[in-house]
């Protein structure tokens, strides 16, 4: 049996070599894969253009404090370039599809608003309110973004399913994220998008944004449903909702004014569930509203917050600000008041 040479494969050509310098077509043809996976998922910065309407971003189609400028084009340009970014020109591009757009350019990081997901650790939160830098190697492998792919189509196949329940005399309604916060006058919250059962949600107040799996009304109740998919060997173990997912729940809940979200649990090797139904509390949502307002604070003061004792190595393990974090606390333990002064700031 040969044996075989790993070696780096920065321009996606096979590069695992045997003795006899041999590539075979199925090591090209993994290494060629995993890096078509990678590029297409890498977050690098670049100009687009993205449609705005009255309804969702009335700011742009304020005229209260002059005229509107509006181009009209028979369609938009191939490339969206620096001249184009709104807040450069300020200008609306309206096409003969009827639609308008505004120029954007995304710095490839994540959005300057807070995450139910991201709220374990508050120096995490902070550092992507500031836009902090981000691991040079946080780009994860193909297997990790087919995880994700997998648990996407399993979380619509879910929804898809419990909106069929009642299609069986079972009393159970799925409803619209959109129409229950127009009905209940949640003015704070904007609806950015929808896709088939999830909504996109943002919380202009807190500025934070989320997305909903969906609202249930079931058996006369009403929970905040939520899905999560994960290995047989978390699966197996499982008896409660995890620890992590807590202040997800407890942010849900804040935002949308629902007592109860159920938690559906899948194994993703052999799709076996658990349910499990958290009721969250006045001092839950309390919670949740403090610590955005202590994030706030910190970011207006140019601090970076403490690691906190109840951050695990497991929240740490998939941080994409490993890197400034182990700088900053370096810095910490090296003075007096134990503070590092945002270098963003």
């Amino acid at each position: 049996m040969s044996k075989v040479l790993f070696t780096a494969c920065p321009k996606g050509i096979g590069n695992l070599l045997a003795d006899d310098n041999v590539v075979s077509d199925e090591v090209m043809f993994m290494q060629d894969f995993d890096f078509t996976s990678r590029q297409m998922n890498k977050h690098e910065p670049r100009y687009y253009f993205k449609e705005v309407n009255k309804e969702s971003n009335p700011e742009y189609f304020d005229s209260s404090s002059g005229m509107i400028n509006v181009i009209v084009l028979d369609s938009l340009p191939d490339e969206c370039k620096p001249e184009h970014v709104y807040e450069t020109n300020h200008l609306l591009y309206h096409t003969n599809d009827q639609k308008y757009y505004i120029g954007k350019y995304y710095d490839g990081k994540p959005s300057r608003r807070y995450k139910p997901s991201s709220m374990n650790c508050l120096r995490s939160m902070y550092y992507q309110i500031i836009g902090a830098d981000l691991d040079k190697q946080s780009q994860k492998s193909s297997d990790f973004y087919g995880i994700c792919e997998s648990g996407t189509d399993r979380h619509k196949r879910i929804q898809y399913t419990i909106t069929k329940m009642k299609d069986y005399g079972i009393d159970c309604e799925y409803m619209d994220v959109e129409t229950y916060i127009k009905e209940n006058n949640i003015e704070n919250l904007t609806v950015e998008s929808k896709e088939e059962f999830e909504t996109k949600v943002y919380d202009s107040k807190r500025n934070i944004v989320f997305l909903c799996d969906g609202l249930l009304r079931y058996r006369g109740k009403l929970y905040v449903l939520e899905i999560k998919t994960e290995s047989s060997y978390k699966w197996l173990d499982r008896s409660h909702v995890d620890d992590k997912h807590l202040y997800q729940a407890y942010t849900y809940s804040l935002e949308l004014g629902v007592d109860d979200v159920l938690f559906f649990y899948e194994n993703r090797d052999v799709c076996t569930k658990k349910p499990y139904i958290l009721h969250v509390t006045d001092e839950n949502r309390r919670f949740i509203e403090d610590r955005v307002s202590s994030c706030d604070s910190y970011v207006k003061q140019s601090i970076v917050p403490p690691i906190e004792d109840t951050v695990s190595n497991r929240i740490c393990q998939y941080c994409d600000y490993r890197t400034m974090c182990k700088v900053d606390s370096k810095w910490e333990n090296r003075t007096e008041v134990r503070i590092l002064r945002n270098r963003y700031a």
